[in-house]
């Protein structure tokens, strides 16, 4: 009886061993028969979607429609399906109130602040609205400085200049300044200029749009109260009869001739004065020229343009300065408590609001309007200390004499 047990009990282990045995089987079948399926169905797969492909609008199979895709133009141009900006610093896009479409065409000219140093490919633009500012101004340029200009006072020369490709060939052609002194025969420091080239024009939007990026327009004017407006005569031809009816700047600025004004338009004209330009007002003139020069580094007529010279040189140009400004008009004051004042200030609100936004922004521009002299040397300390961080002696050659002085000075003082 036990052997009987014990072969009953063998059996069953076999049997067991069996089943086992079996399920592995057809284990392995089945999963082998799933990846062999799957195969099949991914090659399927491939085919079928090759020839969908080949017959049908890529854009289909995307979800996107045809018309949604950027269209490229006869000029190689995106077209204005995708918000872009195109080489000439024009914005196409869906949407009307970005900053980019608002502001257009004055990011075509620097931001005078943050775009620091000033580049050689910049194109300095005089942008005058008040015939007595604009004499004064362009005496000072010819007289003071011995600069060329390009008088841009119609709208036919602006369109002119633009067939011509006026910036482009003045950078081209390297006229946009004597960088070499006629006495020394050597380069002036820190990339100052001598005889700059400027345009000028009262045409603020139509000028701005010759400049691309790359050649900028470095922009300056003169601000003055509304009482004061000395209107150029070409704005007056060129804008309808109701334009200087009340706020003429801000609607100037912002392209609203017609019509009322709002946040938008303001903004829009805050914007140009504390971004784009550097600023001047008439009770400042002579010293708003001076700060000017010595952003854009222009050498004075007679001026050296060495850094030991730059004390000499200062005053040759303030001299020249005064002399030309004194013959300019004086402000004018209104009483602020007459009715006659209450009712020009109503209509013209947001010209007074330009007005000591632009004083404000004169006086911030004392700490942030820097000289080219005081740029460059402030771009070299840092290129140095990129260049210290990378364990490398060399510096740029345009610091060297300001590093030399700086360790004359240095080690003059003795030990500690």
């Amino acid at each position: 009886m036990a052997p009987r047990t014990g072969m009953g009990q063998r059996t069953q282990r076999d049997s067991t061993r069996r089943t086992i045995f079996d399920d592995e089987t057809e284990g392995r079948s089945y999963f082998a028969a799933l990846s062999r399926l799957g195969s099949t169905k991914l090659l399927l797969g491939a085919t079928v979607a090759m020839a969908i492909a080949t017959f049908a609008d890529p854009s289909s199979l995307l979800g996107v429609a045809k018309s949604q895709l950027p269209q490229l133009g006869d000029d190689g141009r995106v077209g204005d399906a995708l918000p872009h900006v195109t080489k000439d610093g024009k914005y196409h896009g869906r949407y009307p109130n970005s900053l980019l479409t608002l502001f257009y065409p004055f990011t075509l000219l620097r931001d005078v602040v943050l775009d620091q140093p000033l580049n050689r490919t910049d194109v300095p633009f005089f942008w005058h609205v008040h015939v007595s500012d604009e004499i004064a101004v362009k005496k000072t340029l010819t007289k003071c400085y011995g600069a060329e200009l390009i008088e841009l006072d119609t709208i036919e020369d602006i369109e002119k200049a633009k067939k011509l490709s006026l910036v482009k060939t003045l950078s081209a052609e390297n006229r946009l300044g004597k960088r070499t002194s006629d006495i020394t025969k050597q380069p002036y420091y820190n990339q100052q200029i001598s005889r700059p080239v400027v345009i000028t024009s009262p045409h603020i939007r139509e000028t701005s749009e010759l400049f691309d990026q790359d050649n900028s327009g470095r922009m300056f004017s003169f601000y003055r109260h509304p009482i004061d407006y000395d209107v150029h005569p070409q704005l007056k031809q060129k804008l309808p009869p109701e334009a200087g009816a009340n706020n003429f700047l801000t609607r100037l600025l912002s392209d609203v001739h017609v019509g009322d004004l709002g946040f938008k338009e303001l903004g829009i004209a805050k914007q140009v004065i504390r971004q784009v330009g550097v600023t001047g007002t008439r009770d400042s003139m002579a010293e708003s020229l001076f700060r000017i020069g010595k952003y854009m580094g222009w050498v004075p007529v007679y001026g050296m343009g060495t850094q030991e010279s730059e004390e000499s040189d200062d005053e040759i140009v303030k001299a020249c300065i005064e002399e030309f400004v004194q013959s300019s008009p004086d402000e004018r004051y209104a009483d602020h408590n007459s009715p006659e004042w209450q009712v020009f200030y109503k209509r013209n609100m947001l010209d007074c609001q330009l007005y000591e936004i632009a004083r404000s922004t004169w006086r911030a521009q004392i700490q942030t309007i820097i000289p080219l002299t005081l740029q460059m040397e402030r771009k070299c300390i840092i290129q140095a200390g990129k260049e210290a961080r990378k364990r490398d002696p060399v510096f740029v050659p345009l610091c060297q004499d300001y590093f030399e002085d700086e360790e004359e000075e240095q080690g003059g003082g003795g030990d500690v």
